[in-house]
């Protein structure tokens, strides 16, 4: 299995001689199945073949005092790599179909799965899971350009993966996500990254910010001059607008998860952010007021079922009423706010622009390959109110 260990990213338009390959976390149990329907071969960690096959086979594995056992045998080893796979095949995993190689670590109780593949084939799985194929292509192109991004900043040669499969990282289903349309966004954006400083820019991006940008300032304590806090008039989607009726009992069952200890009365908002969330809330009952700041905040308006934190509180005789805007941290790009910039005819370039101030777009390139000296522009920054 060969890593990635060195990674220049370089904002110029260049040839590139190879892809990287993405090492993704697809899961982590004590048993799985995998089924190869072609010829393979499984290799130790110092690449030594230990089993081969011409003909497909199902492996059961599971993991026993961190060792892997293979179809009810002790393979003897912790760690397994199943060959990748040709461009016209695949493997399949929990029933699930992968493109390229598996990994598996026996660690304590748990197998540990890495599925390693060519990015631009990553993201034919990433980019229809986190946004749906009919949308415009130059939203499509935009999603697939901060999808790039996103996996390219995380290389992590160090450690086992890369990045996971789930939206604490970005959604990878294999390949029973991929669609056509989506391809065509992939292929037209084809090793092209977003960068702030000739190094990746952190592609953060929600569903639907409410009408307002975050700032990484305000979310999560680092200060990033590409994630700022802005209006957005093109961020509309079904969760711009919603409400939550909540009675003082559960007000107080998720309050005590915080440290409350009385029975609550009331609850109200004390302090915004520059873009309308929440930054200190507080808990009333008759023996005053018990305040949350910062983190934990956010983490009570969450925890009580609002979909972002970009809210409004009324108390009244029954309860409280949360009035929100948006879905998720609303930091970076809005997947609805691009859609709706690519509905009124602006570019992937343009959509960038605006959810990402002062980055460029340009390719990556392996630290041994020699680039030409073309940089690119920054991307425009547009006025928010403006409009096609």
């Amino acid at each position: 299995m060969r890593f990635l260990m060195f990674l220049c990213v370089l904002l110029f338009g260049v040839a590139f001689a190879q892809d990287v390959q993405i090492r993704v976390l697809v899961a982590q149990q004590s048993k799985v199945q995998l089924v190869i329907p072609f010829s393979h071969h499984v290799m130790a960690f110092d690449g030594t073949v230990l089993y081969q096959s011409s003909t497909p086979v199902q492996w059961d594995l599971e993991v026993k005092g961190s060792r892997i056992w293979i179809n009810g045998q002790d393979s003897g080893r912790d760690v397994l790599h199943f060959q990748e796979t040709t461009a016209n095949q695949s493997l399949l995993l929990n029933g699930v179909r992968y493109r390229g190689a598996m990994s598996l670590y026996g660690q304590g109780s748990a197998l540990t799965v890495v599925n390693t593949l060519n990015i631009e084939d990553y993201l034919r799985s990433v980019v229809p899971a986190e946004m749906p194929p009919s949308w415009p292509v130059e939203a499509l192109k935009a999603q697939a350009i901060i999808a790039r991004t996103y996996a390219i900043e995380r290389l992590n040669p160090k450690g086992l993966y890369d990045v996971c499969a789930t939206q604490q990282c970005q959604v990878y289903k294999g390949q029973s996500s991929e669609n056509p349309l989506v391809d065509v966004a992939i292929s037209q954006t084809y090793k092209q990254i977003i960068a702030y400083n000739q190094r990746p820019a952190k592609t953060f991006f929600s569903s639907d910010n409410g009408g307002f940008t975050a700032s990484s300032a305000e979310v999560w304590g680092s200060n990033l001059p590409y994630l700022v806090a802005q209006p957005d008039p093109f961020s509309v989607g079904p969760k711009s607008k919603w409400s939550l009726n909540i009675s003082f009992s559960q007000l107080t069952s998720v309050a005590r998860n915080y440290g409350f200890k009385g029975t609550a009365k009331g609850f109200r908002v004390d302090k915004y952010s520059g873009s309308g969330r929440v930054t200190q809330v507080s808990v009333l009952s008759d023996s005053g007021a018990f305040a949350l700041s910062g983190a934990e905040a956010g983490g009570i308006i969450r925890a009580l079922g609002g979909f972002s934190t970009r809210v409004a509180v009324e108390t009244n005789d029954s309860g409280v009423v949360i009035y929100g805007s948006g879905y998720g941290h609303g930091v970076g790009l809005s997947q609805y706010g691009a859609k709706g910039m690519a509905e009124r005819g602006y570019s992937s370039d343009e959509i960038l622009g605006f959810y990402y101030p002062g980055v460029s777009r340009g390719g990556y390139t392996l630290a041994a390959e020699v680039p030409e000296t073309k940089p690119r522009q920054p991307l425009m920054r547009l006025n928010p109110l403006s409009s096609n």
